[in-house]
């Protein structure tokens, strides 16, 4: 275990569970960072829009604003990137896990959103995707979010939690935590779901940067078919929706079976 010489806040973080975890987060001081960096992002995104930047650069400085708080705390407490989930995975299988959740969850959680009976909203949803370039909105809604949200709610928040409580409780409620964070009713109940996975990815691998990748592949790919860049994906996926469904699961199911594999 890491102490740093001298700490100034020494009921912010503690060691996590077991003697080669890193540092971390205490669950309370976990949900204070996440609490600051989300106004932190609100406030970055009132001066933004002030300011007349387009949408797509106000979600992206919102984020990066965000960010800032997790790095920021562990200059404060004087912990190490890894306490923020910014380390090496603890084995190979977990990125393999990543790649595996992120290609084929957005599929099921899409089938799931089809079958809920809430808003949809998808009118709105399209006409802001696909007004910008493919590549600024993949900047904007899969890789700013990818990295800045998995630091905060899967390398500070679900980690914290663990150091804590018992691994399931500790992933439930940073997937509560994310969810609620989404605001919109349609995106609840898949930010949840994906919130699990990657809540348990992050705690298993002692590190947020698979579910990096996991999250990136999943907004990217869902925002691709999303906006019909590849017409022969959307029929496929049209034509054969049982294949599908069935396909994703079990890629989703293999990628559960690896995060959940002998520890290393």
């Amino acid at each position: 275990m890491t102490i740093p010489i001298e700490p100034r806040t020494p009921r912010l973080y503690h060691g996590g569970v077991g003697s080669a975890a890193p540092v971390t987060f205490t669950a309370l001081g976990g949900f204070a960072v996440v609490c600051a960096a989300t106004a932190t992002m609100l406030v970055g995104a009132v001066i933004s829009t002030s300011a007349g930047a387009p949408l797509m650069v106000t979600a992206m400085i919102s984020q990066l604003a965000m960010l800032a708080v997790p790095i920021a705390a562990t200059r404060w407490t004087g912990l190490s990137l890894a306490a923020i989930g910014l380390a090496r995975p603890a084995a190979g299988r977990f990125v393999a896990a990543a790649v595996l959740i992120g290609a084929s969850a957005w599929y099921l959680n899409m089938r799931l959103v089809s079958v809920l009976p809430v808003p949809h909203e998808d009118d709105q949803l399209l006409a802001l995707i696909d007004r910008p370039s493919l590549v600024v909105v993949l900047l904007a809604v899969a890789v700013a979010p990818a990295i800045c949200e998995e630091v905060l709610f899967r390398g500070v928040l679900a980690r914290a939690f663990a150091s804590r409580f018992a691994l399931p409780l500790a992933v439930v409620l940073a997937a509560l935590v994310f969810a609620g964070y989404h605001f919109r009713v349609v995106q609840l109940l898949p930010t949840f779901t994906l919130g699990l996975g990657l809540g348990w990815l992050a705690i298993r691998a002692r590190s947020a940067v698979p579910g990096m990748l996991a999250h990136l592949l999943n907004n990217a790919i869902a925002l691709v078919v999303a906006r019909d860049e590849v017409p022969a994906i959307s029929s496929a996926l049209a034509s054969h929706p049982t294949v599908a469904l069935v396909g994703f699961a079990i890629l989703t199911v293999l990628g559960l079976a690896l995060i959940g594999g002998r520890r290393q």
